[in-house]
């Protein structure tokens, strides 16, 4: 390469360099009270990188000098990788934003400094716009001298930590109108001068951050994450707010221990969708806003120790922490979840609802003490008590027990949703009343369940499948009540001693109704007795071994089990015109008991087979009367149809019988 060609490239690249601005840090100070888009302005900045050229720029450092008063004009913006307002001169610095379209933006550190002035050394952002790295005031030199950060309508953001050097009244926060300081660090508290106005102090950090105790006009908490809280009791005069920006995991203002109060009656408090306000002590919710603006998907949580709750219309609530929450004698909504953490405890005053779940999750009490209405689940965890008082409380989707304590009392459980619900959890549930009336998609139980004073059927199927059972431990004659609905699977009932009556409303899981009554006619002793139903044909009729055409029979068999009762009884069969074939006349149908039964599905096998004697009250059911059982009998399956032939039908009456004498 020739000497030429290496000259003609150096200089390319150097023209490069020079067409982008140089990529070397310079020092740029001040030397004259002129605007800072001029180069005349500067000394030392040849080079920098601003525009036009050797004005500061992104990567210089600006100083003003004392007895300079530098301006930023209308319409201009600026910046620097670092700024200082201040040398060691006699006289006044200042930078000013002379509009509210000039802007200033420093990456890097912003240091007010009076290292040795008569006069004050200030950032005036005026109604302009000001972004920074952090920002230091610092007058410990001389500390009757004001260093001053001012803003009237403007914004100025310090993306990191606010930092007093040697705190004193002489270093100056001042707002003048209803401006805007963004903090995107700490502000601690400290012994300046911080002047309110009628502007907006607003917390917006992505972390941690510490809120500095000030007399506040507006404190605003803006954060997408991470948690501002409370250095001391702060009062505000205007308004507090905690918002989320559109991305958001839960930003918090946390009060601690302390409060939040505004000075006088007005104002507004708002929590906006996504954000919380956390609340901590012996405090209650923040005291003289006029207005309380709680967005739907917002959180309060009371994480406290003894603490009043107010009624609000809340998003989320939570009780957390410990102690007593002294819950409000008024009526509440709770527009999403209600949640108790911690080893608080509360009891309500009025009705509660709440727009979403109901969880317990920590080790505290709950105790009902009026209705509560919950939309979607009720969660009761491990270690949490649930005393459910005498109200009625409505469920409109799923009622998990995962080991909590559930006292019932003389409440009632209502399952009223308008889709598929589910009873269950780790542990089984004993009810006071339990009401199904469930409208669409009916009730699937995860356990065994038990209603000790009423069960109420009012509408939907409760499936109980094979494994679980829904008890009614009251007594069947008059604690169970239907209107419309049924028990798809095992349904136990309690029978009083004496000669009872009671109907198990059983059902397939489809839609028919075909319960099975039980009329006891020797007295018998207080028990329980357990029935089902399989909508299919009974195994033993499909292979003949009960006697019944299985071309002619009913398409479903019904089955006692579980026995703690001894007695005769009969059994009254119901089933739906659709259960009877083509071909079958329902006159001569005949009910047949099977005894001993064992095995499911197309195992399932009964022996002996006998034929009770048998009517047919309506055109949908078949009665059999001089059954019997005892207490601890194996299960006893029922089938209805026609006789097989002749030889079973002389056989029947010799069983029936010899069963009689």
């Amino acid at each position: 390469m020739t000497f030429l060609s290496r000259s003609l490239r150096l200089f390319a690249v150097a023209g490069v360099l020079a067409g982008s601005g140089s990529a070397l840090a310079v020092t740029c100070t001040s030397a004259n009270s002129t605007a800072w888009n001029l180069a005349s302005t500067w000394t030392g900045c040849a080079g920098g990188n601003g525009v036009p050229a050797n004005t500061p720029g992104t990567n210089d450092t600006a100083i003003i000098a004392n007895g300079n008063a530098v301006t930023i004009p209308a319409g201009i913006a600026v910046s620097a990788s670092s700024l200082q307002v201040g040398t060691t001169s006699n006289a006044a610095a200042t930078l000013t934003l002379s509009a509210n379209t000039s802007s200033l933006t420093v990456s890097g550190a912003v240091t007010i400094i009076n290292a040795n002035n008569n006069s004050t050394v200030a950032l005036n952002v005026n109604a302009g716009t000001v972004s920074m790295g952090s920002l230091t005031m610092d007058n410990t030199d001389h500390t009757n001298r004001q260093v001053q950060l001012n803003i009237s309508t403007g914004t100025a953001t310090v993306t990191g930590d606010l930092a007093f050097t040697g705190a004193n009244a002489n270093e100056q926060i001042i707002f003048s109108g209803t401006g805007t300081l963004n903090v995107g660090g700490d502000f601690p508290t400290a012994a300046i001068t911080f002047t309110p106005s009628t502007g907006t102090v607003n917390y917006n950090g992505a972390g941690a951050q510490i809120i500095g105790t000030y007399a506040y006009n507006n404190l605003s908490v803006t954060k997408s994450a991470g948690t501002a809280t409370l250095a001391g009791n702060t009062s505000v005069g205007g308004n507090l707010s905690v918002t989320c920006p559109v991305a958001c995991a839960n930003g918090t203002l946390d009060l601690s221990t302390f409060t939040a109060n505004r000075t006088a009656g007005g104002g507004t408090l708002s929590v906006g969708a996504g954000a919380t306000l956390s609340i901590g002590g012996t405090n209650s919710f923040p005291a003289n806003y006029t207005t309380h603006t709680l967005n739907a998907t917002s959180i309060v949580n009371y994480a406290g120790a003894a603490q009043t709750v107010t009624a609000e219309s809340y998003g989320t609530l939570i009780l957390s922490g410990s102690g007593t929450k002294t819950m409000p004698g008024t009526a509440f909504t709770v527009g999403t979840d209600f949640l108790m953490q911690g080893t608080a405890t509360a009891t309500s005053g009025n009705t509660i609802s709440v727009g979403r779940d109901f969880t317990m999750s920590g080790t505290g009490t709950f105790t009902a003490g009026n209705a509560l209405t919950v939309t979607r689940d009720v969660t009761l965890g491990a270690g949490a008590t649930f005393n459910a008082g005498s109200a009625t409380h409505n469920v409109g989707r799923n009622f998990t027990n995962n080991g909590a304590t559930f006292t019932a009392s003389t409440s009632t459980i209502n399952l009223n949703g308008a889709a598929a619900q589910a009873i269950g959890g780790t542990s089984s549930t004993t009810f006071n009343n339990l009401k199904i009336a469930n409208t669409a998609g009916g009730v699937s139980l995860g356990i065994n369940e038990t209603a000790n004073g009423t069960l109420t059927l009012t509408s939907g199927i409760v499936n109980t499948t094979s494994t679980y059972t829904l008890i009614s431990g009251g007594n069947c004659t008059t604690a169970v009540i239907r209107t419309n609905g049924w028990v798809a699977g095992n349904l136990q009932l309690h029978f009083p001693a004496g000669t009872p009556t009671c109907t198990f409303h059983i059902g397939d899981a489809a839609t028919n109704y075909t319960p099975v009554t039980i009329a006891f006619t020797t007295a018998i002793a207080t028990g329980n007795l357990t029935a089902t139903l399989t909508n299919t044909d009974h195994p033993n009729s499909t292979g003949g071994a009960d006697g019944i055409d299985s071309t002619k029979d009913v398409t479903r068999y019904w089955t006692l089990k579980g026995s703690t009762v001894a007695g005769t009884y009969t059994a009254t069969l119901n089933y739906v015109g659709g259960d009877i074939p083509v071909g079958a006349t329902q006159a001569n149908f005949i009910a047949v008991r099977g005894q001993n039964c064992t095995g499911s599905g197309a195992s399932r096998t009964c022996s002996p087979w006998s034929s009770p004697a048998s009517t047919n009250p309506t055109g949908t059911s078949t009665q059999a009367t001089g059954n019997s059982i005892t207490s601890g009998a194996l299960d006893t399956d029922f089938a209805v149809g026609e006789v097989a032939n002749s030889n079973f039908a002389r056989e029947r009456q010799f069983i029936y019988t010899r069963e009689l004498y």
